[in-house]
């Protein structure tokens, strides 16, 4: 965080982060095509919406909010999945 304003860093951040979306958007639509989620649940949201649990998690950890993040994971993880999955799963 100390050191966000560096481009090289904020360069290799970005390529991560797309790298790491573009694997996710791979996982959305391979679970959209064998029906695991709603067909009403866009791609986009999906996949950026995982990636802001991703990112928060991150975030956390350098925050040192870890164990905060712990006592809720499972939770957090139920609610995004209900709201995802199709229909009668």
């Amino acid at each position: 965080m100390t050191q966000a304003g560096d481009p090289e860093i904020a360069h290799c951040i970005r390529g991560h982060n797309r790298t790491l979306s573009g694997c996710i958007r791979q996982l959305v639509e391979r679970a959209h095509q064998d029906g695991y989620l709603d067909p009403m649940v866009s791609s986009n949201a999906a996949t950026w919406g995982s990636m802001s649990i991703i990112l928060a998690t991150q975030y956390g950890l350098i925050l040192n909010l870890s164990g905060d993040v712990a006592r809720v994971q499972d939770e957090m993880s139920r609610v995004w999945l209900r709201g995802l999955r199709a229909h009668g799963d």
